[in-house]
């Protein structure tokens, strides 16, 4: 017997007024185990500085 399979599409919005680095676990709980965890992690830096981050990210 096949299992069913389900597609779902979740939106985050984020907005700060603030330069930093953002992190925060999404946690999807479907009502069994196991859970489903998403980390996700905002950097927020002046224009200027955008080179200068992909650059430490290699």
């Amino acid at each position: 017997m096949e299992e069913a399979r389900y597609e779902h599409r979740v939106r985050v919005a984020f907005k700060t007024d603030i330069y930093g680095t953002f992190r925060q676990s999404v946690v999807f709980d479907f009502g069994a185990e196991p859970v489903l965890v998403r980390h996700l992690c905002v950097d927020v830096v002046p224009v200027t500085d955008a080179d200068k981050i992909k650059e430490i990210k290699k």
